[in-house]
């Protein structure tokens, strides 16, 4: 059915999650062959489907537009408007907005479920539910989650361009692991049992180590004066 484009607004969870973005080449394509498909919109004729089409229309001076009408309900909404969008190019931060949209709709009684940021997941996880959802692999969003949690500015620097998901993944960890290092959070009760215990200094003073103690020493590569490890200069 046709109605007046007075009559439809952009759905909220829509504004929340996704950026109106290249609606200039998005207009240009439709005042040249028209609007292909409906926009799709709930009781309210709020917009689950073509926000960036209403805007193009909207900028173009439409007045009237083609919808399809649908029945939906507030829980149901936001895994609909994820359908949607699922073969839409979009950023990471638009990923991470989906996958908090959807958090609370895999929640396990009052708290969440467990297996959402953990890189690694059962078959049969949440993640893998709303990984299929958003149309990226279950360890993609893990890592996306550890980023944004550890470290996120690099978030913005995935969306640049200038590292790819397992790139940033990869120096978020490694800053995150000596960060806790230098809190000493490596030193747990379970390094006792492995025989071995960690100190976080230099080789200089090495005197909590025995003499006559050490069996066998592994080494890094010659890093010779390429390495800082102290505000003194100190290798």
């Amino acid at each position: 059915m046709r109605v007046s484009l007075k009559k439809l607004s952009h759905h909220p969870l829509n504004e929340e999650i996704y950026s109106l973005s290249s609606i200039e080449d998005l207009m240009s394509s439709i005042d040249e062959v028209g609007l292909l498909q409906p926009l799709v919109v709930n009781q309210k004729f709020q917009v689950l489907s073509g926000n960036r089409r209403l805007e193009a229309v909207t900028r173009l001076g439409w007045k009237r537009v083609e919808v399809e009408k649908i029945g939906s309900d507030t829980e149901s909404e936001p895994q609909m408007i994820v359908h949607f969008n699922k073969q839409r190019v979009k950023t990471c931060r638009e990923l991470l907005n989906e996958i908090y949209i959807l958090m609370p709709q895999y929640s396990v009684g009052q708290g969440k479920r467990t297996d959402l940021t953990n890189v690694r997941t059962n078959k049969s996880s949440a993640r893998d539910e709303i990984a299929d959802l958003v149309g990226m692999s279950s360890s993609q969003i893990g890592k996306l989650l550890f980023i944004e949690k550890n470290d996120p500015d690099f978030i913005k620097v995935i969306d640049d361009g200038e590292l790819t998901i397992n790139q940033a993944y990869l120096s978020v960890s490694r800053e995150k692991k000596q960060r806790d290092a230098i809190k000493g959070k490596f030193r747990t009760p379970t390094q006792k049992d492995k025989g071995f215990v960690f100190y976080n200094k230099s080789s200089h003073d090495m005197s909590e180590v025995k003499d006559e103690s050490v069996d066998l020493i592994f080494t890094s590569p010659p890093y010779w004066n390429k390495r800082k490890y102290n505000e003194e200069g100190g290798r």
